[in-house]
């Protein structure tokens, strides 16, 4: 069930990125819930700390955002970079994309690939 509720939040979080931020709350910008994000320790942007909400989310951003929300910030990533087995993931991302691999969360595209650059789309 955890892990169905944490697939929901990341698809709602992932089109909240990358369009118009819907909220209950009247009023509430996208750099507001942005920041919001960022205080809950879910996103946490660049190596200079921008958030770059104005481009779409990438599959290996969305693998960090999706260890951070199923493992409630109790999961030390690095443990999981062995369950990476793309040879695409770039070195920072390998330690998330292995925890979601390990966790199903995620899944590639066949023949070692991952498409870590790849834009998350609501289909996928």
């Amino acid at each position: 069930m955890k892990k169905y509720i944490c697939a929901l939040l990341c698809g709602i979080l992932a089109l909240s990125l990358v369009g118009p931020v819907f909220a209950s709350e009247p009023g509430l910008t996208t750099e507001a819930a942005g920041a919001r994000l960022r205080e809950m320790g879910v996103y946490q942007g660049n190596a200079t700390g921008d958030l770059m909400l104005e481009k779409c989310l990438s599959r290996a951003e969305l693998a960090a955002i999706l260890t951070r929300l199923h493992g409630e910030g109790e999961v030390d990533p690095n443990q999981y970079a062995w369950a990476c087995y793309f040879d695409d993931v770039p070195e920072w991302a390998r330690p998330y994309v292995g925890y979601c691999t390990a966790t199903l969360l995620v899944k590639g595209y066949g023949n070692g690939t991952y498409g870590p650059n790849d834009s998350v789309t609501p289909a996928a």
